[in-house]
């Protein structure tokens, strides 16, 4: 699109735009599974070895 020149400026625009985001999206998605990591941490700190804390992989 670039080689078209500015004639494709707008669609080159749209596609920056969808990819920032996807990327949005994949930030949020870290953000919750950085939390629940966080948590699962916090909490085995203060367990007993005994006590077992699953968290499927992929859960929301």
């Amino acid at each position: 699109m670039t080689k078209q020149g500015d004639a494709t400026l707008e669609s080159r625009l749209a596609v920056f735009r969808n990819q920032r985001d996807v990327v949005k999206r994949q930030i949020a998605e870290l953000r919750r599974r950085y939390i629940k990591l966080d948590v699962v941490i916090t909490s085995g700190a203060s367990c007993t070895s005994s006590m077992k804390i699953n968290i499927p992989y992929g859960s929301k």
